[in-house]
């Protein structure tokens, strides 16, 4: 029993400071405020937004097409005979420049017919020289015989009114009668000969129309045994050497012309309705592609997409070809490249060539100021603004037309709404919202519109 008591002590030196823990707890529980209650706060989200610019928009459209030759030189040999001569650069891929011989044809036999017709010339004129002196002289002639005749005349009335009173004999009336016959004979053939005479004279003249055009013709097939380069162009497959003998009509090759290249670019009927929309055509009788031009005042740029670099031209519009392309149901609008072989860099910036495959930039004139707004914040035919309390809003608006990355509005829109240009999904009608102005996409939307940038 010794033994347990210091342990019993032990025990009860623990119940104190137990009894002063839960008289402290008691104190402390009555002496506690219950927690303030705070309202809820509203969270606020974060979202990127522009003001609705209006913007001159320039109404543009992209499609593609072949580049190809304004000019194709298909040389055809219009005279025949021995290739005398070739230009030392008549080969494909080689160049000539205008007016530069590209071969010709031993002349020879066309020189010796040249003379024989000049020959020919050369006597129908002293035929017809011959003829205008003989036709003079049967005129003076004329004049004189004429002169006699009116002697004789005279004479032949004086001795028939002798013989009418009896101092004439019968034998010299008939004497005078018989020189007066004879005297207007000689007039009389005379006067057939100076018709006659003419008349050979028209017929002389008529076969000297037609040696002259055979002497023209001879000059012709002469000046064409010279083929020249119609224009500067660049030299396709050639099959033709010197010696070689070419046949009247023979298509000897094909040269591209290298002033000009076209492209026929292919647009959706919906896409050229954009960039016609602003022209108005003047009313006239018979319509004319001159007039079509003025009137769409059309523009394009031509880019041909190469590994690292683009190539770019400027074109102009040309015409609209004359029917709508029967597979694509597209429109097919030719523009055109003038000097495509200008500032060429190797690796760079090639040549417009044949065959090349092209995007081409069509631009309209700028249209009056409209509003336009960002495709991508456009969700089921409306957008989301922030109103002055800078809650969220959805509204609704009629498009005018879509183009690249931008909608041009029509209506039910206001310039300087701020329009949010960052996702807003999940979007909930009247969420506070903490804008951020984005001056960059702004200023991108506005380059897009008014065509600083090409469109994609």
């Amino acid at each position: 029993m010794e033994t347990d008591k210091p342990t019993l002590i032990k025990r009860l030196l623990i119940l104190p400071p137990i009894a002063l823990g839960v008289l402290a707890l008691v104190i402390l529980s009555r002496q506690a405020r219950e927690p303030e209650r705070l309202p809820p706060e509203e969270i606020a989200r974060d979202l990127h937004v522009i003001e609705i610019p209006s913007v001159e928009v320039r109404p543009r459209a992209i499609g593609y097409g072949t580049a190809r030759p304004a000019q194709v030189w298909r040389a055809v040999s219009e005279v025949g005979g021995r290739v005398l001569e070739v230009h030392p650069n008549l080969r494909a891929g080689e160049f000539l420049q205008a007016d530069e011989v590209a071969f010709r044809i031993d002349p020879v036999d066309y020189e010796l017919t040249l003379r024989q017709v000049e020959a020919e010339l050369a006597e129908v004129n002293a035929r017809l020289a011959e003829l205008a002196t003989q036709s003079e002289n049967d005129r003076q002639s004329l004049a004189i015989e004429q002169a006699s005749l009116k002697i004789v005349q005279s004479e032949y009335e004086r001795i028939e009114r002798l013989a009418q009173n009896g101092n004439a004999a019968p034998t010299e009336l008939r004497e005078a009668e018989r020189s007066l016959l004879n005297q207007r004979q000689a007039v009389q053939q005379l006067e057939n000969a100076i018709s006659l005479n003419t008349e050979k004279r028209a017929t002389t003249e008529a076969g000297r129309e037609v040696t002259a055009a055979r002497l023209a013709r001879s000059r012709r097939d002469m000046e064409k045994t010279v083929i020249r380069a119609p224009f500067a162009c660049r030299l396709q497959d050639v099959k033709l050497e010197a010696d070689q003998y070419v046949q009247p009509g023979q298509q000897l090759f094909e040269a591209d012309g290298i002033e000009a290249s076209e492209i026929d670019v292919q647009l959706p009927i919906g896409e050229v309705r954009k960039l016609v929309a602003a022209a108005k055509l003047p009313p006239a009788s018979t319509p004319s592609m001159e007039m079509a031009r003025e009137a769409l005042n059309l523009s394009a740029v031509v880019r041909v997409r190469n590994a690292g670099a683009d190539a770019v031209w400027e074109a102009r519009f040309v015409r609209i070809r004359e029917q709508i392309e029967p597979v694509t149901r597209t429109v097919q609008m030719v523009v055109a490249i003038d000097e495509p072989y200008r500032n060429i860099e190797p690796g760079k910036r090639p040549p417009l060539v044949r065959g090349a495959y092209c995007e081409v930039e069509m631009r309209a004139p700028s249209l009056t100021p409209h509003l336009i707004v960002p495709r991508a914040s456009v969700f089921d035919g409306g957008v989301y603004v922030i109103d002055d309390d800078d809650r969220l809003r959805r509204k609704r608006f009629e498009p005018l037309f879509e183009q690249s990355d931008f909608v041009c509005v029509a209506g039910g829109l206001d310039p300087g709404m701020r329009l949010v240009v960052s996702d807003p999904r999940p979007a909930i009608e009247g969420q506070l919202v903490r804008p951020h102005m984005d001056e960059e996409a702004q200023r991108d939307l506005i380059a897009q519109a008014s065509g600083q940038v090409s469109v994609r």
